[in-house]
């Protein structure tokens, strides 16, 4: 896999994934950290993947992973606060296909693993587990996944 269309030309800092950590309350997965401090978001290439749902075999595709540059489109920042109430605590929003569905990381419960969030199947106001499946036991194994 490579991020053949970068958001940013400037690369993340560690001081800035320390204060994105910080108010967080977590650190970050090492997989996930040592991929930003790489790429700092962007289009992957390929960008397919498979998980199980509780109605069989789905399939969708990282339209893109954010970025941590505050000022730029599919930002970390924006979504986070976006998604925030929408989405179980401990899990934060790392991509997005190009559907408006969520690619979530495990930062406290679940740390490391990769989810899909499908906002088709979002119920009520509530964040719940209920339109959330299990895509990759880390990080690395979800970029493996990527066809």
């Amino acid at each position: 896999m490579e991020i053949v269309e970068s958001l940013t030309n400037e690369p993340v800092s560690e001081g800035t994934i320390r204060r994105f950590e910080s108010a967080l309350g977590a650190e970050l997965p090492v997989a996930y950290r040592r991929f930003v401090l790489e790429s700092n978001g962007g289009r992957p290439e390929p960008s397919a993947f498979r998980f199980q749902t509780t109605e069989g075999e789905s399939d969708s595709l990282v339209d893109w992973f954010y970025t941590f540059a505050p000022d730029e489109d599919y930002n970390i920042h924006d979504n986070l606060n976006i998604f925030r109430d929408r989405i179980p605590t401990g899990l934060i929003p790392i991509a997005c296909d190009p559907f408006g569905n969520q690619i979530l990381l495990g930062v406290n419960i679940r740390r490391g693993e990769v989810f899909f969030w499908d906002h088709e199947l979002e119920s009520g106001e509530n964040a719940s587990w209920d339109n959330i499946s299990h895509v990759a036991t880390s990080f690395h194994e979800f970029l493996t996944k990527l066809s």
